[in-house]
């Protein structure tokens, strides 16, 4: 039987312990047999990434970005013990993180129906795919400790040399102050990622803001993302029978809906 040809190549991200021997697995007994594979490898092992002071890291996502597509094992961010157990020089960052921070940092989270496997509310026959803005925030943050009481500020420093602060509080003792960014052009693309999502996979548009602790990013946020062509999106989904509204309302009437039907 001929081989499948592929007709471009795809970035190949190794990773550690049991995926990497299951990954190798997968590719002698599932692809190569039927498969003539295309790929640029890239070991991001523990080891490997730090040998390379995570350089392989972001060879990868560039690799990613050129090429289209990527497929990722499963890898471990170092830690006081991994320090230890692999004799790292150094803790790195999560390979992650890097990766979605190069690439822009749009998850999708989508499940697989497989026919032999029941589903525990039947009446659900499509699936949800979840889409998690993963760019900055925790993914770029960084922290103080701080050894003494004092006053915490937030400052921004412009271009053209003027200052925009803020108190975040007066501390009355130690404690740790973590400071988080996003940025416009993130978030607006983030966005067109989700309505291109809903479009090409013909799912509804489903938004969520975050609650009422932080009302000035979730509404910066919210006003940034609705920058996307509003009447290109409306004609496209009254076209494919979507709606595009806010999450916590479609949900419920969704889990309502479904539970209903399925136990009473």
């Amino acid at each position: 039987m001929a081989k499948i040809e592929m007709k471009n190549a795809i970035a190949e991200l190794d990773g550690d312990e049991m995926t990497r021997v299951l990954w190798a697995v997968i590719k002698e007994k599932l692809l190569t047999p039927f498969v003539n594979l295309k790929t640029e490898y890239f070991d991001l092992g523990l080891k490997s990434r730090d040998d390379s002071e995570d350089r392989i890291t972001y060879e990868a996502a560039e690799a990613i970005k050129r090429l289209g597509v990527g497929v990722k094992c499963a890898t471990i961010t170092s830690n006081a013990a991994r320090l230890k157990e692999y004799n790292l020089k150094h803790l790195t960052p999560s390979p992650n993180g890097i990766i979605r921070a190069e690439l822009d940092g749009t998850v999708f989270r989508t499940p697989i129906f497989v026919k032999n496997i029941k589903c525990s509310v039947s009446s659900w026959t499509k699936p949800i795919v979840l889409g998690r803005h993963a760019y900055g925030d925790v993914y770029k943050n960084c922290e103080i400790k701080t050894p003494c009481a004092g006053k915490a500020e937030l400052v921004f420093t412009g271009e053209d040399g003027k200052e925009i602060r803020k108190t975040i509080m007066e501390m009355k003792g130690p404690g740790i102050i973590q400071g988080i960014h996003n940025l416009d052009a993130s978030i607006e693309s983030f966005a067109r990622c989700c309505f291109t999502c809903s479009v090409s996979c013909i799912f509804s548009y489903l938004t969520a803001s975050a609650g009422e602790e932080v009302q000035p990013i979730s509404r910066e946020e919210t006003k940034t993302s609705k920058r996307a062509p509003r009447e290109k999106r409306r004609v496209i989904f009254i076209k494919n029978d979507l709606r595009e509204c806010g999450i916590i309302a479609c949900i419920l009437s969704q889990i309502v809906s479904a539970f209903q039907s399925e136990f009473f």
